[in-house]
């Protein structure tokens, strides 16, 4: 294997590059939970954490110093919803909006040296694996991505701690919506938020794309961060949902984690992480001050994604549809022959999980 491949498929497709605090205080915290075969993986986070912080002085040449506040004033449109709820499909449609600025998938693995990250991302790109391992959507560097790889990658207050130590998963809750850290922890992580809001915008005055999952149990913190924020929510088929996170996780652990866990360890953490968010959720939202928040069913998106795009413009009073449509249209026509995974039929158990421990959330959105 060339260093281009292996650094293609370990660093974009496992853990993102972290501060070198960030890894060792990850690393030295859990180290008695590091189980056997795991070292080399542990060691190599730490040795890209070095690579990194030797090219982080670049970025504040190439982006400039960040705003020493905790805040945005500016507009911001945070995509919500579960892991495989449809919320990739929905970022790469409005990311052909060009009033929007969005983290990348090579931004979300760099975030400590993001200058250098995007000019080697040339280079490592031909050898990238074709597509995410869990379903068939290509990998491509310059494609919108989660920013939550590079709150990940800043501060280590992430829930995607989980992913690496996915037996100590319950510990991590505290990272979804944040309510139990310190003033320290939360101040270290909102600048940390503005910071990469200033290297995504470089001083222009664009608008923002946010999509992560996780912000749906902060939409309190993110509203007082972000006095313009809007929200805009995908739910789906709760069966499918569970059984493509299992999938999903699944793949992405076999890259991430320094422990090993069974099918009923990954279920739990499913289903346990879907509740925390959306008891928060459910509860948050209705909190929120009228036109900042417009739900839609991953259902409704495939049917008539153009449809139902431009009703979310309009109830968040989103300006510029009509000149993105062209470009959402053409991605739209792109993907015509795309087909989602199709998943075996769940055992009666895991549906009776489901329907019981999900069952708030399906009849909230109509699942019958």
């Amino acid at each position: 294997m060339s260093v281009a491949n292996f650094l293609g498929t370990r660093v974009v497709s496992g853990v993102p590059i972290l501060r070198p605090g960030v890894a060792a205080t990850c690393l030295w915290r859990n180290r008695h939970r590091i189980e056997p075969g795991y070292a080399g993986r542990a060691a190599f986070m730490m040795t890209m954490s070095l690579i990194g912080a030797a090219f982080s002085p670049i970025d504040r040449l190439s982006f400039g110093q960040a705003p020493d506040r905790i805040d945005w004033d500016g507009p911001v449109l945070f995509i919500l919803g579960y892991w495989r709820s449809g919320t990739t499909l929905l970022h790469d449609l409005i990311a052909q909006d060009p009033q929007f600025a969005t983290p990348s998938l090579v931004d979300a693995n760099v975030a400590p040296c993001l200058s250098v990250g995007r000019a080697l991302a040339p280079f490592v790109a031909p050898f990238l694996p074709k597509d995410r391992g869990y379903d068939a959507m290509a990998l491509d560097l310059a494609g919108p991505w989660e920013e939550e790889g590079m709150l990940f990658s800043l501060t280590g207050t992430s829930p995607y701690q989980a992913a690496v130590f996915p037996k100590d998963f319950h510990h991590f809750d505290r990272m979804l919506d944040l309510k139990d850290l310190s003033e320290a922890e939360i101040r270290r992580w909102r600048q940390a938020y503005v910071t990469i809001c200033h290297r995504m915008t470089r001083g222009r005055k664009q608008a923002l794309l946010f999509k992560s999952p996780p912000a749906a149990a902060r939409l309190p913190l993110l509203l007082k961060m972000f006095p313009q924020a809007r929200f805009l929510h995908l739910s789906r088929d709760p069966e499918t949902l569970f059984a493509s996170n299992m999938r999903m996780m699944t793949t992405v652990g076999e890259r991430m984690r320094l422990q090993r866990e069974t099918e009923d360890d990954v279920a739990e953490h499913i289903l346990h992480r879907f509740e925390y968010i959306y008891d928060r959720y459910v509860t948050d939202a209705a909190q929120l001050p009228p036109g900042r928040l417009t739900e839609i069913t991953y259902e409704q998106l495939i049917a008539d994604p153009l449809g139902e795009l431009e009703q979310a413009y309009r109830a968040l009073d989103l300006p510029g549809f009509d000149a993105a449509r062209p470009a959402i249209a053409r991605l739209v026509a792109s993907r015509n022959d795309y087909r989602p995974n199709a998943h075996a039929r769940l055992s009666p158990e895991r549906r009776a999980d489901v329907a019981r421990r999900w069952g708030p959330y399906a009849k909230r959105w109509g699942y019958g």
